[in-house]
């Protein structure tokens, strides 16, 4: 596994991922998916 710092174009699926967080609540108090 290489590890690196995230970048602008990795941002969308940075969003999808802690979307799919947001209904289950798991790991965040948000309660609308983040755009």
């Amino acid at each position: 596994m290489i590890i690196r710092d995230a970048v602008e174009a990795d941002l969308p699926a940075i969003v999808e991922i802690y979307n799919a967080t947001v209904p289950t609540r798991m790991v965040t108090a948000e309660l609308e998916p983040t755009t």
